[in-house]
């Protein structure tokens, strides 16, 4: 997809690496496609992007037009595998959702989540962050 490709040149995905990207609702028959874009940052937090997207083409491999993306910034307090594979991620106190002009001021700042607010906590790195952030 064309659109994937600019999304992978872009400085947002240079901002934070090891970035994952989807679509939610692909066919459209239980809900409408939402583009997914998620980022663990500091072994503490998970970042979120979700745009509600329109998809054209015989194979719905376009995205036709989209909405304003939403944004999420979650801290992670604790994470708790089981032994089945499934994961519990226990969030803690910042918790905040934001739009395009607070998302522009973070890729501005070059990252820097002080510019939300936040006051990062760049040396408390969750145990099992890294393994297990992608399913929070």
């Amino acid at each position: 997809m064309v659109a994937l490709q600019r999304l992978s040149e872009s400085r947002e995905i240079r901002l934070f690496p090891g970035s994952l990207h989807f679509i939610s609702y692909y066919t459209g028959t239980h809900g409408n496609p939402i583009w997914n874009s998620k980022a663990g940052l500091y072994g503490h937090y998970i970042l979120t992007m979700q745009m509600p997207i329109t998809l054209e083409g015989w194979g719905r491999d376009r995205i036709g037009s989209h909405d304003s993306p939403t944004f999420f910034l979650v801290e992670v307090q604790s994470i708790l595998p089981f032994p089945n594979g499934q994961t519990s991620i226990n969030c803690g106190d910042t918790q905040i959702t934001f739009g395009l002009s607070e998302w522009e001021k973070l890729v501005e700042s070059g990252g820097d989540l002080s510019v939300l607010g936040v006051k990062v906590k760049k040396d408390e790195k969750i145990p099992g962050f890294d393994e297990h952030w992608q399913g929070g």
